[in-house]
């Protein structure tokens, strides 16, 4: 891993801090289980991790035999490399701070459903507790040549927590940053910016979100140098930055599974596939919409072409998500009534999780991606599927995926138009070949070239630059 080999010595013993665990323990009827967790980001730090010569994951231990052992670990599980701190909340902090505050306070505001939004002072403070246990477990760790790289939306008071224990901090802020008109709504909005600033270096996935945090900086007061895209706090320059993430480009190029001859024959005619976790946020009912009409305006397409949408769940204890999973099945039920015959079923609907291996067959028997969130901090799923297909693929895009920032050859389209979009799936489905070969030739270069190594490098570069920076004495 280059990352290491570049900035190992200079970011001496690296700590990472999430809220999700690499590795948990379950406890089954077989005994105990050691499981690795599914996700591109979580992947690529462990690789990281497992090539630092001194690394610790702090991460909150949501397994049933996680604290078996103790709340220290040594992990991968089969050939240890490097320690994994667990972090214990009770079913309050469980309740209150990542399915009150993150989930429903914080993600909907960041994805700009404010309407959904709960301001709870009891979530405030099930988060200040549960943020304080991170940074307390920091604390137990941290030495003189420590480096902290905390993720996400969860954890955005750590850096402030643990600002007097460690010099290095790094940020990465994985979902939307929005406008301060936005930001503004949530009551303790001063609480969370000054914790982020406790960072030397804040993350984000675009430029336009880099430009509404300083928004949000400067119109609560913060010194903002919007050329430089620093904000000065407690006397440090605080750099905000986009680093667009990747994937990790050779797991999908090179996966050996092959597209299913029994999809192909299953489905007939044109695959569009689309994949998404069942949340409002990724636009699953404006696609429906969409399909359907397109369904209605082009009877030639009838049995030639069908959409295959999985959904994972996700949050099925909120009645928010209970009702949007109902709403769906609703939707896909009144277009397959509609239009089904006996020999074609328009919308084949899975509400459940697949393995690495059946995505891969999806992503290569799909001619079409259907990648319409209404709001993404990035959306790695569009990526992958340019990675994995072998032949030519048509993708269609949210303009408002970040995603939409860096791959201008897909088909970018509004998700709230859904005449729009509906003319989209036309467009990708009768597109030459001749155009279909050359954005996706440009897609798959960008992908390859911008992948998870990448992303990490440019991430530790830039700290490094920053840190260095501030601690060099200004001119008297």
């Amino acid at each position: 891993m280059e990352v290491y080999e570049e900035f190992g010595d200079q970011f001496g013993d690296l700590v990472i801090v999430t809220n999700r665990e690499p590795y948990v323990h379950e406890r089954t009827s077989d005994g105990v289980l050691c499981k690795k967790a599914i996700g591109g980001v979580v992947s690529a730090l462990d690789a990281v991790m497992q090539q630092w010569e001194s690394g610790i994951w702090i991460a909150w231990g949501s397994g049933s035999a996680d604290f078996d052992r103790g709340d220290l670990v040594e992990v991968p599980c089969d050939s240890p490399r490097y320690r994994l701190k667990r972090v214990k909340l009770s079913p309050k902090d469980k309740q209150f701070y990542y399915l009150g505050f993150s989930n429903r306070t914080l993600w909907p505001v960041f994805h700009l459903f404010t309407e959904r939004a709960v301001f709870s002072t009891r979530y405030w403070r099930a988060y200040q507790r549960a943020n304080r246990k991170f940074a307390s477990s920091v604390e137990e760790v941290v030495g003189q040549n420590s480096s902290v790289w905390v993720h996400d939306y969860h954890l955005s008071l750590v850096p402030s927590m643990v600002r007097g224990s460690v010099e290095r901090i790094g940020f990465f802020w994985h979902i939307p940053w929005v406008p301060w008109d936005t930001f503004s709504k949530i009551p303790w909005r001063e609480e969370i910016l000054n914790g982020l600033l406790g960072s030397d270096l804040i993350g984000l996935h675009t430029r336009y979100h880099v430009r509404n945090f300083l928004e949000c900086a400067e119109a609560m007061g913060y010194q903002v140098d919007k050329k430089r895209s620093v904000v000065h706090h407690e006397d440090r320059d605080v750099k905000i930055k986009a680093f667009p993430v990747g994937i990790d480009y050779q797991k999908f190029a090179s996966a050996k599974t092959r597209a299913s001859g029994s999809i192909r024959r299953f489905e007939g005619g044109k695959i569009i596939f689309g994949i998404d976790r069942l949340d409002y946020t990724k636009g699953i009912l404006e696609r429906l919409l969409a399909f359907e009409e397109f369904l209605r305006e082009n009877p030639e397409w009838h049995g030639e072409v069908t959409l295959l949408q999985v959904a994972t769940p996700s949050r099925t204890r909120v009645e928010e998500y209970r009702t949007l999973k109902q709403d769906v099945e609703r939707s896909v039920g009144r277009i397959n009534g509609e239009y089904s015959t006996l020999n074609w079923t328009p919308v084949k609907y899975f509400y459940h999780t697949i393995s690495f291996n059946q995505l891969i067959q999806y992503y290569r028997a799909a001619d079409v991606a259907l990648v319409t969130p209404i709001m993404d901090g990035m959306n790695l799923v569009v990526k992958e599927y340019i990675a994995a297909k072998k032949d030519t693929g048509v993708v269609i895009l949210s303009e408002f995926a970040g995603a939409a920032e860096e791959l201008e050859e897909a088909i970018i389209v509004n998700p709230y138009d859904i005449h729009a979009l509906a003319e989209s799936i036309k467009r990708a489905l009768e597109m030459p070949e001749d155009e279909k070969k050359e954005r996706f030739k440009a897609l798959k270069a960008k992908v390859k070239n911008r992948d998870i190594n990448w992303w990490m490098e440019k991430f530790f570069h830039e700290w490094a630059k920053v840190y260095n920076r501030n601690r060099t004495p200004a001119p008297e």
